[in-house]
């Protein structure tokens, strides 16, 4: 018998010493759910667009925890949109899963909360279009100013190296200003319904959106007189010339590559000297379509042509006929009477530029 209880005590040890061998170590570790991982902790979503999120509970050893109570909401809900999946059952709820869908643009913070813990996804709700407001006067011609202004959520980059650019219709526009919150342009000629896009646009001044087309379409931009102006018969009069130099009489034009010549007339009620400068955009070096020149020259009407080197008729000598920018020109004193006024592109882009004569009398 005392063998025995020898022998039972024995295996009574060893199976003690076998539970403390099989013992976890890291028991003392497992104090709980102590943090949520989610399948994505920002969203980029079109308005419209929606995505589905998985929220997983776990310990500090990985082991994972029911999800079922878990609470989605949205900070802003007119902004992004959640919604909690239950389509279909999750086994002993592993996780939580729910739709987060972008409404309208701007930020919200989306927030699941579960086991006490919470955690959020940044959703950035891209817009698909430009919904800010562009306006520019009924019947526009060249050099009424179209402009731009931003929205609640988007504004402009007025950055050196990626401005806010406004196109119409595929065609560069004049700036004329730029700030976060408007830009004023110089539209094309023509591009009526035409698509008017904004590039480098900010989403409430941090993501920039590559480009986006505003909902409003492109007024029709008319150039004055034309196409009757594009020779000296349809030539667009001035009237009564009198503007000094103080406030000289201006008049805007545009060209392209296949309309160069615009015509206009004025008359003096008495002798006096015409001054006029001529203006565009570019450097006027003449030496290619990108940098444009313009010549300007002013005849007598009574004469047959007005162009260059007829009979030295130019009334400034050619002198506003040269390659640089802007032009300038003065004549003698010249009689009561009418005179034409010739503008031509001596090279001119093929997208079309706008000039502007300013003329007064001494």
């Amino acid at each position: 018998m005392k063998h025995l209880s020898l022998i039972v005590l024995a295996v009574a040890l060893i199976a003690v010493g076998a539970t403390a061998c099989f013992k976890d170590p890291a028991s003392s570790l497992r104090n709980g759910p102590n943090h949520i991982e989610l399948t994505r902790s920002s969203l980029f979503l079109n308005v419209g667009d929606s995505v589905s999120v998985r929220a997983v509970v776990k310990d500090e050893q990985g082991n994972t925890y029911d999800a079922g109570d878990a609470v989605w909401t949205s900070s802003v809900p007119a902004v992004a949109a959640v919604r909690l999946d239950s389509t279909y059952a999750i086994p002993f709820d592993a996780f939580s899963q729910a739709f987060i869908r972008a409404v309208t643009p701007g930020l919200s913070w989306v927030f699941v909360t579960t086991h006490g813990l919470t955690d959020s996804i940044q959703v950035y709700g891209v817009p698909l279009s430009f919904g800010g407001t562009v306006s520019v006067k009924a019947g526009p011609t060249i050099w009424d100013t179209l402009t731009v202004n931003s929205t609640a959520a988007l504004g402009f980059n007025t950055s050196a190296s990626s401005p806010s650019v406004v196109t119409i219709g595929g065609a560069s526009t004049v700036l004329i200003s730029r700030s976060a919150t408007q830009i004023k342009v110089l539209p094309p000629v023509g591009a009526a319904g035409s698509t008017i896009a904004i590039t480098n646009v900010m989403l409430l001044g941090v993501v920039q959106v590559a480009s986006l087309n505003a909902t409003t379409a492109a007024p029709a931009v008319t150039d004055i007189g034309e196409p009757a102006n594009n020779t000296k018969a349809g030539a667009v009069s001035f009237g009564t010339l009198s503007a000094t130099a103080a406030h000289p009489y201006v008049v805007q034009g545009y060209m392209t590559g296949t309309d160069v010549e615009d015509y206009y007339t004025f008359t003096l009620a008495a002798a006096a000297k015409i001054h006029g400068v001529l203006s565009w955009f570019g450097d006027g070096s003449g030496s290619s379509t990108s940098n444009p020149d313009l010549d300007v020259i002013i005849c007598d009407a009574t004469l047959a042509t007005c162009d260059y080197n007829v009979d030295n008729n130019d009334l400034f000598g050619f002198s506003a006929a040269t390659a640089v920018q802007p032009q300038s020109g003065t004549s003698a004193t010249v009689p009561a009477g009418t005179y034409v006024v010739h503008v031509y592109g001596y090279t001119t882009p093929a997208s079309g530029m706008m000039y502007q004569l300013a003329l007064n009398v001494q």
